[in-house]
């Protein structure tokens, strides 16, 4: 009779737990914060991508916000609306879409910057530069393999899941 391994996901040895457990709880933390200025984290993405990259066509901030273009097209038209960002079309092509960041929007992100930072140095108090280094270089790559893998999977046309 032979003795089969009992199966185990051990759910907190888990990178994808352990790294959604990390940020659900910072964000949390910074949503109260953004809270007080009837901001989203997606809201705060945006605007912080923006100020640190410049003005962006829409398909490109969908990409460095991880935010899906419907989404993003929705979020940024209310957002357009409250005047934090500006939004005009390309001369080149009419479909495309250049967002900007408005002054409302730069005000915003210099009074958020600094407790995003905070929190950020909080959870990293105490640790080595070269850790700290090495965990975003891997949390990159992981990030860029699951892109790779959604991608080589919607090619061979079965739905990207889980």
């Amino acid at each position: 009779m032979s003795h089969m391994k009992k199966l185990s996901y051990s759910l907190e040895e888990r990178i994808p737990y352990l790294t959604n457990r990390v940020a659900s709880a910072i964000n949390e933390l910074f949503s109260l914060d953004l809270a007080e200025h009837n901001l989203s984290i997606a809201h705060w993405r945006v605007l912080s991508v923006l100020h640190d990259a410049g003005d962006q066509k829409l398909i490109d901030l969908s990409i460095h916000t991880s935010i899906d273009a419907s989404t993003l097209s929705r979020l940024t038209e209310g957002m357009q609306r409250r005047r934090l960002i500006g939004k005009k079309r390309s001369k080149q092509s009419k479909r495309e879409i250049t967002v900007s960041l408005a002054d409302r929007g730069r005000e915003l992100v210099a009074a958020l910057t600094p407790k995003a930072l905070g929190y950020e140095e909080m959870i990293l108090a105490g640790l080595p530069e070269k850790d700290v280094d090495t965990t975003r270089k891997t949390l990159r790559l992981m990030y860029q393999r699951v892109m790779d893998f959604k991608s080589t999977r919607r090619g061979r046309g079965i739905e990207a899941g889980p």
